[in-house]
């Protein structure tokens, strides 16, 4: 009798036996595929991408168009403690020794500490995309992009120069912020281009953040202190300054783009849809995106480009109710 339970316990024990064989090997599967995969996406070259911009929707924009389509490349963006060009320095001094990417995309904050980031990463066989106006200053990248925020400022004075040519124009300034390397540019550009004309003078400067909600508070306060005869067109340095400009034109019964003028540079779809309508009356943007621009950059380098041979053109171009674009120059 005992000899007979033994036997009928001992088949269902070989059952589960062989089937927890089997759940091993299924899962014993899975588990190395998780893993070629994991090990697969280790593999993806890393790029680190170095702004200190205070210009926020211009680098969110940025780093969208970067990323959208990222699969054969892992991006890590260094939000900046400080907005110094001291910081980045020490930032990335510590990233090249560390040996943490393979590539660096850099928006330089100054000029100073430049060469030595070039000199360190070209030691660990990093490979730098370069930001900058001045490519031939600085050898050693191995990917330049040009752009030239000055010209960008020039070309909305030169839609505004036509604007009112013939006319009295008191201009108001709204800056994204003084410590924005763009924003600085852009307003020193668009100053140089209207100089020389008489019938244009700048009636306020105020900064209005790159944020929509800072940028209708402070143009509220603008409107409040010059009055709504106190100027006749609005100069934005960045597209959130320009919307949230509008807005504030709106809530104080001040048509924009009829009743005031409203130039900004920079900003896409939003600023775009009210060009369109008639809400806004110029803006600059580029021909394509600086995201895009240095995606296909950094795409060539990972392919397989020299060092060196990689370089792109940031083309500005002026959006209008009339022109629609027209190139800049």
């Amino acid at each position: 009798m005992d000899k007979g339970l033994k036997k009928i316990h001992f088949i269902p024990a070989l059952l589960l036996l062989a089937a927890a064989l089997v759940l091993l090997s299924i899962f014993g599967r899975e588990g190395e595929e998780g893993e070629r995969v994991k090990n697969e996406t280790d593999l993806r070259p890393r790029v680190v991408v170095s702004v200190v911009e205070k210009n926020k929707s211009w680098v969110n924009d940025f780093l969208y168009d970067l990323t959208k389509e990222e699969e054969a490349y892992e991006v890590i963006y260094h939000e900046p403690e400080k907005y110094t060009a001291s910081w980045q320095e020490a930032d990335l001094l510590s990233v090249i020794e560390e040996g943490a990417c393979e590539y660096l995309i850099l928006l330089p904050g100054a000029r100073h500490g430049l060469e030595e980031i070039l000199s360190a990463a070209g030691d660990q066989g990093i490979r730098v995309l370069l930001i900058t106006k001045d490519a031939e200053s600085f050898p050693g990248a191995a990917a330049y992009i040009e752009a030239d925020y000055e010209a960008e400022g020039a070309l909305i004075a030169q839609a505004l120069i036509r604007a009112y040519e013939g006319q009295t124009c008191r201009i108001a300034v709204l800056r994204e912020s003084q410590d924005s390397v763009i924003s600085v540019l852009r307003e020193k550009g668009f100053e140089k281009e209207i100089a020389g004309y008489e019938n244009l003078t700048i009636a306020d400067k105020s900064t209005g953040g790159g944020s929509l909600q800072t940028a209708i508070s402070v143009m509220g306060d603008v409107i409040r202190n010059l009055g709504e005869t106190g100027f006749d067109a609005v100069f934005a340095c960045s597209g959130e300054d320009g919307l949230g400009a509008m807005r504030a034109l709106e809530s104080a019964g001040i048509r924009p783009g009829e009743e005031c003028g409203l130039f900004s540079a920079g900003g896409k779809q939003d600023v775009e849809k009210a060009v369109i309508a008639g809400q806004y009356t110029a803006s600059v943007r580029y021909e394509v995106s600086i995201g895009e621009t240095v995606r296909g950059c950094l795409e060539a380098l990972i392919g397989g480009a020299p060092a060196g041979s990689v370089r792109a053109f940031l083309v500005p171009v002026l959006f209008s109710g009339d022109t629609e674009t027209e190139e800049g120059t």
